[in-house]
């Protein structure tokens, strides 16, 4: 793949590193440990429920989901015979964050979107040697392999991460129909509401202004005029608000509790807290019960 670092450095994808085709009987189940790459998962017939630590969602035929990496989850088909999905496991470059808001975004594909996949599926078959008859090891070229194919695979595979951006990003539009609204309180409560459905992710402000369409001066000197917080400790103000009700529940481990909020470890969940409250974590629980119990004791 080195020869190809030119060509492939203009798109998203550093690296496609594999493609699986997956056939899920009833009552099947398909289990994905930690993994460091980004996957992709078009259900292509049938229907199968998605189950992550945070959520459950149901994906029917048509549907696609693009699974962030460092994230533990398994696919069940317990309702249809057999379920047939697509997996493309890739890498993006760091500095590309244009296919961060639809992570974990169920979406359904347009007509052109399915052929891209198929085209896709198809070129993997002609050009990587196959692991079996069902997974491709994307980075092992046959000897009958054309160059110029495996370009217009990366190609293609772009194209279909752009125009689910593009999809989701309009659809933000519609739903929303934020471009209508000349009333900032109206648009901070939108961003509002945004953060809170979303406070396992680490949204900039340029990404945050890129998905209210609005400059990235603009929305920091409208959401401080309105809350009087900047908006990225607005957003931090929100994890730990959230972080401390989770603690108190003793449902969940810290380590838990911190990927949930969007910390990539226990030592920066950890040392946000303790700034924010003044206590780590477990000394935050620790005082939590000694309350409890004088409650208890005087009750």
């Amino acid at each position: 793949m080195e020869q190809n670092s030119y060509y492939i450095s203009v798109l998203p994808i550093k690296r496609i590193y594999g493609l699986d085709i997956i056939t899920l009987k009833k009552n099947n189940t398909y289990q994905i440990n930690s993994t460091p790459q980004f996957i992709f998962y078009y259900v292509e017939a049938g229907n199968v429920k998605l189950i992550t630590k945070e959520q459950e969602l149901f994906l029917q035929g048509g549907e696609s989901i693009i699974l962030s990496n460092k994230a533990s989850f398994e696919f069940i088909n317990d309702t249809c015979d057999s379920t047939s999905m697509i997996a493309v496991t890739f890498n993006i470059f760091t500095e590309d964050t244009a296919i961060q808001p639809v992570i974990k975004q169920k979406t359904r594909l347009s007509e052109n979107q399915k052929n891209l996949v198929k085209d896709i599926v198809l070129k993997a078959q002609a050009l990587y040697e196959p692991l079996s008859i069902e997974c491709f090891d994307m980075q092992s070229l046959n000897q009958q392999a054309d160059p110029f194919d495996e370009r217009i695979l990366y190609l293609h595979f772009a194209e279909l991460l752009y125009t689910i951006v593009q999809n989701y990003q309009r659809n933000l539009i519609c739903d929303k129909k934020i471009y209508r609204k000349n009333n900032k309180q109206d648009v901070v409560s939108e961003i509002l509401k945004f953060m809170e459905e979303h406070l396992d992710k680490n949204y900039s402000v340029e990404e945050l202004a890129n998905l209210f369409f609005i400059s990235p001066s603009y929305i920091k000197k409208i959401f401080k005029e309105h809350t009087g917080y900047s908006i990225i400790n607005y957003y931090k103000t929100l994890k730990m608000e959230q972080a401390k009700e989770l603690i108190q529940k003793e449902d969940m481990s810290f380590t838990d509790i911190g990927l949930s909020l969007g910390y990539d470890s226990i030592h920066h969940f950890s040392n946000t807290f303790k700034k924010y409250t003044g206590l780590s974590p477990s000394k935050y629980k620790q005082s939590i019960n000694i309350v409890r119990q004088k409650i208890n004791y005087f009750s």
